[in-house]
């Protein structure tokens, strides 16, 4: 009768989260249906459990870019987060733990009330997600939701995205939401780099990245089915298709660390590593004179034959160079920071490139600590769980590597990625 009721809930989730993926996509063609899928949504959310609550919200995340009326509009998954945040504090009662929660609330004012003279929308926006993060996680230490459930319907959501994104000439409406992200490869030849529907190919990596190092450590903890090798190998290549360096070098990474840890088993731990890579290698072979492998292996060249910097980081360590003038020459700033949304075009003339940098613009140096305190205070795990094992961190460390190239403070995938890593050493605790 578990079984059952199990198998019962299981498709009862599946069904749903169907339902929303099918109505966002038709809402590409018809506006109005965007609508429909928020009012279905929060209906979901209303009547579920709070598990069902975090998982439809995992599959949403992906959807995020588009999840609007207008797609230069407010998001609508901000809404959805909102009300999960009122039904999970009402479930448990608005029970939280008083360090994290005090520590929660003094930032929120701190940034609230530092952001104002730049707006409040995007300080709000984050204030929810940190507090979210806080929720999700008190359900993830209490075993109410698990990260491999988690993954699944992350890449679930990123794989119907990126079809979405692959085929964005079928629904004119996403011309809006795309800059062209072009790179020079020869004379007079581009490779528009693939980005699903995030309009930018780092942003839409970031979220794979941690996907494929979570699903890393479950390889190696032997808790992956078949659907899971899908969703492995339709990620990667997605991935390889945006010529990302960051994304390559993060799944160098995971790759590395996983064969690692597995070479300390026996001989057939190495059997499903060995199927996923054949396969990838293969696909990739069968694709070598596709302009994508083609671009990849002709950045790879350029970074090989110069000595800058600046080249290897695509122009990066100049933009951080500009930045960190910028702070010394505005100590104000460097403490207090600007507010969060503030407009750094038109401070600086570039955006940063870099989560730290993003963050002290923002946040200042007094704002980024007492963050980054209530983001710990969020985030942590239990003190009872042991995390020695060198892939239990895998996540964090393709999470922060990840950061250093890359403005996602405010994004909605910042706080679920940051979830989704903590959630791993929860699940790969030496003492299970």
């Amino acid at each position: 009768m578990r079984l059952k009721n199990r198998m019962d809930y299981k498709k009862n989730i599946a069904f749903q989260c169907i339902l929303l993926g099918v109505l966002q996509v038709i809402s590409l063609k018809v506006p109005i249906v965007s609508i429909v899928t928020l009012l279905f949504a929060l209906v979901f959310l209303v009547v579920s459990s709070a598990d069902k609550c975090i998982y439809y919200l995992f599959f949403l995340l992906p959807f995020a870019p588009i999840f609007k009326y207008d797609m230069q509009g407010f998001a609508f998954f901000n809404i959805v987060e909102l009300v999960t945040v009122i039904k999970l504090l009402y479930i448990g009662r608005f029970k939280l733990q008083k360090k994290s929660a005090y520590l929660v609330f003094i930032s929120g004012v701190y940034i609230f009330i530092n952001s104002l003279s730049v707006g409040y929308v995007d300080s709000l926006r984050f204030i929810i997600s940190v507090v979210l993060g806080l929720l999700i996680m008190k359900s993830a230490r209490s075993g109410e939701i698990n990260l491999l459930s988690v993954v699944r319907y992350v890449s679930s959501g990123m794989i119907i995205t990126s079809f979405i994104g692959l085929f964005k000439d079928l629904f004119p409406r996403l011309n809006e939401l795309f800059s062209s992200s072009a790179i020079k490869i020869a004379e007079g030849n581009l490779y528009y780099r693939f980005a699903g529907v995030n309009g930018n190919p780092n942003h839409y990596t970031f979220i794979l990245t941690i996907v494929l190092a979570c699903y890393a450590g479950l390889l190696i903890k032997n808790k992956l089915k078949t659907i899971d090798y899908f969703y492995v190998i339709t990620i990667v290549i997605f991935g390889v298709m945006t010529v990302s360096k960051s994304f390559l070098l993060s799944l160098a990474i995971i790759v590395a660390m996983t064969i690692y840890e597995l070479g300390k088993k026996n001989v057939r731990a190495y059997i499903p590593t060995i199927i996923v890579a054949l396969l990838v290698v293969t696909i990739v072979y069968c694709a070598r004179n596709t302009n994508a492998i083609y671009t990849i292996l002709f950045r790879l060249q350029q970074d090989s034959n110069t000595d800058s910097l600046a080249d290897i980081t695509t122009g990066r360590t100049g933009i951080w160079s500009t930045y960190l003038r910028y702070f010394g020459e505005n100590i104000g700033a460097l403490i207090f920071g600007k507010g969060v949304g503030v407009n750094y075009f038109q401070l600086i003339g570039r955006a940063p490139h870099n989560t730290y940098i993003e963050s002290v613009l923002y946040l200042g140096i007094l704002g980024t600590v007492l963050v980054g305190s209530a983001l710990f205070a969020c985030v942590h795990v239990n003190k009872d769980i042991r995390t020695k094992k060198l892939y239990s961190w895998i996540p964090y460390i393709c999470f922060f590597v990840r950061l250093f190239a890359i403005n996602l403070l405010i994004q909605e995938q910042f706080i679920f990625s940051l979830v989704m890593c903590s959630m791993a050493l929860i699940e790969y605790d030496d003492n299970k």
